[in-house]
């Protein structure tokens, strides 16, 4: 397969749709993968817990902290009837150790995530980082 050819500079959250059929958002970073067409991300988001900042994403709006370690993630945009989340944090202190959504199962609208550490305790990493993909 040839290189593909991405923009040299490119602005935030610009498309670009490759030759082969994927397309692709920079990020301010590097480019994600958005669609396919096969599955695509509907939404992507990275957040500061302790604060509920949303730091960057697409289709995500700021999140709800219910408590420690206890999050409702909200969309900007419903979502399509079956999607695929998931999660996963960065903990510099090593304190959280796991994470998983929580019932009530996720919806159009948001869902709930939650952190914990390794007794099994509700804890606030330092960032989380939800993606939702969705297929054709």
């Amino acid at each position: 397969m040839p290189a593909l050819d991405f923009p040299a500079s490119p602005a935030l959250n610009q498309l670009f749709a490759a030759p082969n059929g994927v397309t692709y958002q920079w990020n301010g970073v590097l480019w994600l993968m958005v669609s396919t067409t096969l599955h695509k991300i509907v939404a992507w988001g990275a957040f500061t817990p302790s604060t509920s900042t949303l730091l960057k994403g697409f289709n995500m709006a700021p999140m709800v902290r219910i408590g420690a370690g206890d999050y409702t993630i909200n969309f900007s945009s419903p979502l399509p009837f079956e999607y695929a989340p998931s999660g996963s944090f960065f903990s510099a202190a090593g304190t959280v150790f796991g994470c998983g959504f929580q019932n009530p199962a996720p919806t159009a609208n948001s869902l709930r995530f939650r952190t914990y550490t390794i007794a099994g305790a509700l804890s606030d990493p330092e960032r989380i980082y939800i993606s939702c993909v969705a297929g054709p």
